[in-house]
């Protein structure tokens, strides 16, 4: 987060009346926000300024959205950041496909700004909760293994 305690949240979308809305609305609902209307400089911005969620227009620059996410996954250091999709298609392959790129939400447009705010809460809450516990998990060591003496895939290993 940034010096005053603001989640920072870049939302991504070509619609200039679109970008507004939604930034005015998080802006007032107390989120620094920063505005990207394509590809290019929603790169730079990912890039250039520490964030904590990303919310992503569907449709970027005449492409999908999910190539965007991906290339945004592999900045380094905002691999981690939730991402939500922005999408006016309704069709269920839409919905299902924001896991595949990377995003973790999917809302459709038009927006309902309560349902906006309540899924930018939950994204900002739940999803580093839930990536700090699974990593904690990782490191820890689930069971005591001393020496693997013997490895035969036709059968058992022995433990000493």
């Amino acid at each position: 987060m940034n010096a005053l305690d603001q989640p920072s949240i870049l939302v991504i979308d070509p619609d200039p009346v679109s970008l507004t809305a939604i930034s005015a609305m998080l802006n007032c609902a107390g989120y620094q926000v920063y505005c990207a209307k394509d590809r290019a400089a929603a790169l730079r911005g990912a890039r250039d300024i520490e964030l904590d969620l990303i919310v992503c227009d569907e449709e970027i620059d005449e492409s999908q959205g999910a190539m965007l996410v991906m290339e945004l996954r592999s900045i380094p250091d905002r691999h981690d950041v939730p991402i939500m999709y922005l999408s006016q298609r309704q069709l269920p392959d839409i919905i299902s496909r924001p896991h595949d790129g990377g995003a973790a939400y999917h809302i459709k447009k038009p927006l309902e700004p309560n349902l906006m705010l309540e899924m930018v809460k939950q994204a900002l809450v739940e999803l580093p909760l839930i990536n700090h516990q699974v990593g904690n998990q990782l490191n820890k060591p689930h069971f005591p293994v001393t020496a693997v003496t013997k490895i035969d895939f036709g059968s058992s290993f022995q433990l000493q």
